[in-house]
């Protein structure tokens, strides 16, 4: 397992934590549904339970923010990396895994949704 905690800074773009409960789901895998923990224009990372499928090498994620009328649609990504959170504890079976992914051939479109998303949904740098 990778201590992300360790590793080499190499984004490019500042992350930001978002404010309030967003989602992003990936298409090809629809078990693949989490709560996003901080965003940037390059991509994201988000939280969820682990299942016996793998989640794949590329895929279109959607980003939904509950409560709001925000969605941000068929974002073209690549997963990066894809890691255990924590283990599984005594009295549960269930296991939380965080996964990375960058974003890839934005429209101007959905680079315009993903910055009104930033500006207006997220709050300071991790």
């Amino acid at each position: 397992m990778i201590d992300i905690t360790k590793t080499e800074e190499r984004r490019k773009n500042r992350r930001f934590f978002v404010k309030q409960d967003a989602l992003v789901g990936l298409r090809n895998n629809p078990g693949k549904v989490g709560q996003i923990v901080d965003v940037s224009l390059e991509g994201l990372s988000f939280c969820y339970v682990a299942d016996d499928t793998q989640p794949g090498e590329s895929s279109e994620l959607d980003i939904v923010l509950v409560g709001e009328s925000f969605q941000l649609e068929n974002i073209s990504s690549r997963i990066i990396w894809d890691l255990t959170v924590n283990k599984k504890i005594d009295f549960s079976s269930i296991t939380m895994m965080r996964i990375g992914v960058k974003f890839e051939k934005l429209t101007p479109e959905q680079r315009g949704q993903l910055s009104y998303f930033i500006k207006n949904y997220t709050a300071g740098d991790e």
